[in-house]
């Protein structure tokens, strides 16, 4: 059926691996930046900006196509679908972020939707799970001089959603997550700056 298929498609059903850096870490923007101006392809740079701005699991980001993505001059729109396996079945949830393109440009936004722009229909990152941990943990080394995993990102981003003071089913829907126990950590996060760009959630129709 359905998701047989799928999980035969994307080989990254979303079950998160083993790291052997601080996942704890949270990335600044001075980081992330140094990060982009270190990666060489515009691919990786994309990746790098997607990461930063979404807090999105690697599966996520591997499974959005083109047709996930919507540019206009005053917003990006990113369609982010989740798959989970539980109690031997698996579910698929949806969640959409919006992002205000501002003046003067951002650099993460508008690094993305210029290689949004390069690519023919079809996947934006035609690459594994493992490829893409490779990569985030060899720029963050010749950046930054210690590795990082895409979680630190994902942390990173999370931990800002809750210093803002958002509330319990927004930050469910923000980190894709049914259970409030997977945010719990976050509820009580210290008050810490890292100039995310604002984001809004676009309700589902």
């Amino acid at each position: 059926m359905f998701s047989e298929i799928f999980i035969r498609k994307h080989n990254h059903i979303n079950i998160m691996p083993k790291y052997f850096v601080d996942i704890e870490h949270l990335i600044t923007k001075e980081e992330a930046m140094k990060m982009i101006s270190y990666a060489k392809k515009l691919r990786d740079k994309a990746l790098i900006s997607i990461l930063y701005l979404t807090g999105a699991r690697p599966g996520e980001v591997l499974d959005l196509t083109t047709d996930d993505i919507r540019v206009s001059d005053r917003e990006l729109e990113i369609k982010l679908t989740t798959l989970k396996q539980k109690e031997g079945r698996f579910h698929v949830k949806k969640r959409t972020l919006v992002f205000h393109r501002p003046l003067p440009s951002n650099a993460f936004i508008e690094t993305f939707i210029d290689y949004f722009l390069s690519l023919p229909r079809g996947y934006l990152f035609k690459m594994s799970d493992r490829n893409l941990r490779y990569i985030i943990e060899r720029v963050s080394r010749d950046a930054l001089g210690f590795p990082l995993c895409p979680y630190n990102f994902r942390h990173s981003r999370m931990t800002e959603f809750a210093s803002e003071g958002r509330g319990i089913n927004e930050l469910k829907y923000l980190k894709g997550a049914t259970d409030i126990r997977s945010i719990a950590p976050y509820l009580h996060a210290r008050k810490v700056y890292v100039n995310f760009p604002e984001v809004r959630i676009k309700e589902e129709t």
